[in-house]
């Protein structure tokens, strides 16, 4: 997920908006999931990863995004060979 937010925003707080505006739908979609499985009313863990990518334009991002999600797959098959999945 790429997202762009102001300089004011936090990475935190962007990641809070997230994570309550997909919980929301969710929860609608699947009320037994909350009832059943979720502690608390969350869905979502604490735990997120946030990269800065500064200045970049769209292009660099896109191929960084790309190689992101190539070495990603490379390793999930690399994984796979070795019966991890």
């Amino acid at each position: 997920m790429l997202i762009r937010s102001e300089p004011k925003t936090s990475p935190p707080q962007v990641m809070l908006i997230i994570k309550s505006i997909s919980a929301r739908p969710f929860f609608k979609l699947r009320a037994e999931i909350k009832k059943k499985y979720v502690w608390g009313a969350k869905l979502w863990t604490q735990v997120y990863f946030v990269e800065m990518i500064g200045n970049a334009n769209k292009e660099v991002t896109r191929a960084y995004v790309q190689y992101q999600l190539k070495a990603m797959n490379e390793y999930k098959d690399d994984a796979r060979q070795q019966g991890l999945f």
